[in-house]
């Protein structure tokens, strides 16, 4: 019945069947999660909770906003935390785009880690099926979509990286792609709108991406502009000019605030703090330790950011575009070219084998491959491709017509892009197990000379590049393999068995398995009993009276400076947005710092403490007794401010309120 449908409602079909498919996928793969939306956090209490807290944030006003209250968002930027200093949501991502998606939700419940919790799961799900648009629209099969849109959905890097919302959320870009291509070919404004709304949605979701794709938004559309013989269409580059200024400008309001932070405030990064939250080579070859299949295989190395191996079966099928044309090619022609072409490859390999014996690379310690009169470095290796394709370019007129259809076709930009991603991933010195390669770090360029760039601590994000573009490549992989096996069964005139491509997602998924999710991870803190997850059981009463204070109180929750309770603190935080000295984030002001140390040491120094806690504006102290393993260290902190003029007002389980004094 469906290939009697007419082609869109066939296509929409498929398109909806697709999204229930990612949907069942990312429940499954995500376990047990689905069970616990409203009260569990994926992987640990420390960015996730974070990242429930900002999209709390800007939820709560956007809502507000839409209620009727146009000035909302005047205080959208000084967050209420790290009291008294400025500008504190700059202090990490703002998730606008997440807190938009998630503020039915959050007015409907309240409930923010429902809110949370569900673009978790969607950033899955809305990421396979925009992957699944992208490569039908390129191909035309949507069994291949389907598969490259799994590939991109459970990428490795995304259960990595699951603690990190603004990570997962790449689903805008395929869209974008798709909507630049569509507008290219027709010249129609449709197109054109959801590709700018696409990539406002994309830059507005994660600074890191807006930094990271617009470069290569730029290279795809003008890619499709030569593809399309479109380069002297004024109506295009019209479009696509009107398409980056409103981009640009419905972006601007959200990167200004974080340039007046910087002025405020240094939170430029050391070329030492980048390279360490830089990808080694080696990190390639690394699983995610949560990975079922690959980590007990390939442990690697014990960095951050370096788990970044892809899995196997996507690298194999990115390599079927252009394995399977060179082979076809060679069984289809004639026997003089075979005999041209094999002198031809023999040729590269001894110009290769020349460049990379003779080219001089001052890096001896790198790991290495010996055999019988060779010396193999993984920068040998590279030398050595190199040297074999310049060689063939130079002596085969076919290599070179090979070569120029390869540049037009999507598997060649695909196929560039990743190798670009890898190697801005790598950062500005190149590493392989730790040792730098001598190889030049193309990112030691961005981060001079690209404003941003100095500001972000990991340039191993750029492994997103290839998140994108690798799937991308196995799709058009399995609609090669699909197309080839049709075309051998129309010649053997038998029936066409091409539904190979639903086995390749099923192993795709299997080869995702991180199971189980990990939820609410915490770990132990010397002295302090680890808090509860804070979406268990009744929220603390104390936060009821805390919700009476007047609007302009601003608390200070001891313990402060420990991360499991400063992200509690924000958390409850949801339910009154009274302002706190407490925070944590992705930056900390100096401010907080100073405050931090002195009120740590409160019992060492009660001077000191009672001096640094004045000087933050707070108005009211909340001590939780019972985070202590000695409990008596919060009663006396409790004592020594009620000493030296707080009044309590009341008693909560081990929760004590305290009203400071007036300045």
């Amino acid at each position: 019945m469906a290939g009697q449908l007419p082609g869109g409602a066939r296509r929409r079909g498929e398109a909806w069947a697709a999204a229930a498919a990612y949907t069942l996928l990312s429940v499954a793969l995500t376990w047990p999660l689905a069970p616990g939306l409203g009260r569990d956090i994926p992987k640990d209490l420390a960015d996730p909770l974070l990242n429930t807290w900002i999209v709390a944030w800007g939820a709560e006003h956007v809502v507000r906003f839409l209620s009727g209250d146009l000035s909302a968002f005047a205080g959208f930027w000084n967050a209420n935390i790290f009291h008294p200093a400025p500008l504190t949501l700059t202090c990490s991502e703002h998730l606008f785009a997440q807190a938009v998606q998630a503020a039915p939700v959050y007015a409907l419940t309240g409930n923010a880690i429902l809110g949370y919790n569900l673009l978790f799961l969607s950033s899955f799900v809305l990421s396979g099926l925009a992957l699944f648009l992208l490569v039908r629209d390129l191909t035309g099969d949507s069994v291949a979509a389907f598969a490259g849109g799994v590939f991109f959905a459970f990428a490795p890097f995304r259960f990595e990286h699951g603690a990190h919302l603004q990570l997962l959320s790449l689903q805008w870009l395929p869209l974008a792609l798709l909507g630049l291509r569509r507008f290219v070919a027709g010249g129609r404004l449709v197109p054109l709108a959801w590709t700018t709304l696409a990539l406002v949605a994309h830059g507005l979701s994660c600074g890191y991406y807006l930094l990271f794709f617009a470069p290569f938004v730029a290279a795809w559309a003008l890619f499709e502009m030569v593809r399309s013989g479109q380069l002297a269409s004024a109506r295009r580059w019209l479009g696509l000019a009107a398409s980056a200024a409103i981009t640009l400008a419905a972006s601007l309001p959200f990167l200004l605030p974080y340039r007046e932070a910087r002025q405020l405030e240094e939170t430029k990064r050391s070329v030492l703090a980048v390279a360490q939250f830089s990808a080694d080579l080696a990190g390639w070859l690394t699983a995610t330790p949560d990975s079922r299949v690959w980590a007990p295989l390939l442990p690697g190395v014990d960095r951050p950011e370096n788990h970044l191996f892809p899995g196997l079966l996507v690298m194999l099928l990115a390599a079927v575009p252009f394995g399977s044309a060179a082979v076809g090619w060679f069984l289809s022609a004639a026997p003089r070219s075979r005999r041209r072409a094999a002198l031809v490859f023999l040729v590269s390999l001894l110009g290769g084998g020349v460049v990379a014996h003779r080219v001089p690379w001052p890096v001896p310690s790198l790991p290495a491959v010996a055999g019988p009169g060779f010396t193999l470095t993984p920068v040998g290796l590279m030398l050595f491709l190199a040297g074999a394709l310049g060689t063939a370019l130079v002596v085969s007129a076919g290599s070179r017509r090979q070569a120029a259809r390869v540049t037009r076709s999507y598997a060649g930009f695909a196929a560039a892009a990743v190798v670009l991603g890898v190697w801005l991933s790598l950062g500005p010195r190149p590493t392989l197990w730790g040792i730098e390669t001598g190889l030049p770090g193309p990112y030691s360029w961005l981060y001079e000379h690209v404003p941003g760039f100095d500001g972000l601590r990991a340039p191993a994000r750029y492994a997103a590049v290839a998140v994108v573009f690798l799937p991308l490549l196995a799709g058009l992989g399995v609609a090669r393999l699909r197309g080839l096996a049709l075309a051998a069964a129309v010649r053997a005139q038998r029936p066409a068995g091409v539904h190979s491509g639903w086995l390749v997602a099923a192993v795709a998924a299997l080869e995702a398995v991180c199971l189980p999710l990990p939820l609410n991870r915490t770990w132990d803190t010397p002295g302090l009993h680890t808090p509860p997850p804070p979406g268990h059981g009744a929220r603390p009463a104390v936060y009821a009276a805390v919700r009476e204070l007047p609007r302009e109180a601003v608390l200070v929750e001891l313990p402060i400076g420990e991360v499991l309770w400063e992200t509690r603190a924000m958390y409850h935080s949801t339910s009154h947005w009274r302002r706190l000295v407490n925070g944590y984030s992705g930056y900390f002001p100096r401010s907080y710092i100073d405050v931090r140390a002195a009120l740590r040491d409160g019992l060492r120094d009660p001077n000191a403490a009672w001096t640094a806690l004045r000087q933050t504006g707070a108005t009211h102290v909340i001590v939780h007794r019972w985070a202590w393993y000695r409990t008596a260290i919060g009663a006396r902190l409790a004592r020594g401010f009620e000493e030296r003029g707080a009044r309590r007002l009341g008693e909560w389980e081990d929760d004590v309120l305290l009203e400071l004094p007036p300045l």
